[in-house]
């Protein structure tokens, strides 16, 4: 399930939500494994990531600072896997995105993208679908202590 995908003219990213990580397990249940992904004619990358809620959230406020007109980072403060970094170009409706996954790959890509009539809707209702699709289930009532929201309405 897309939860990010920006392509034109053979170039893109995207981040995809494959599922929950451990679906049942009262630990992982909400987190969601997912990948990033970048590619050009010149270059392609995936790496593997877990999409922390705090990770959704982030990328709605990604949008708002797209929305209007400014340059916003994503994934930057987990130091779990790739950053994300997104700015506008000086021709219009064209963005540069960067993505510098410093861990494993020492690799960083940067890809030029067209971007369309519509395209923040779209992202907003691929995190709306993500989000409908796995639910918050769990919730953290102290430090490393989960339990089963359902359980607390009970």
């Amino acid at each position: 399930m897309d939860l990010v995908r920006l392509e034109s003219y053979g170039t893109g990213f995207a981040a995809t939500v494959r599922g929950r990580l451990g679906d049942g397990i009262l630990t992982e249940h909400d987190l969601l494994d997912g990948q990033l992904e970048v590619w050009s004619t010149f270059v392609s990358g995936t790496t593997q990531h877990v999409f922390f809620r705090e990770d959704l959230r982030a990328w709605g406020d990604v949008l708002d600072r797209l929305e209007v007109g400014e340059s916003a980072e994503w994934l930057t403060t987990s130091g779990r896997t790739a950053e994300v970094r997104i700015r506008w170009s000086e021709l219009p409706d064209v963005l540069l995105i960067e993505v510098d996954e410093p861990l494993a790959a020492r690799a960083k890509a940067e890809v030029v993208v067209d971007v369309r009539a519509g395209w923040i809707d779209e992202l907003r209702a691929n995190l709306a679908a993500v989000l409908e699709a796995f639910p918050e289930d769990t919730v953290e009532t102290s430090p490393g202590v989960h339990v089963w929201r359902r359980d607390l309405r009970a």
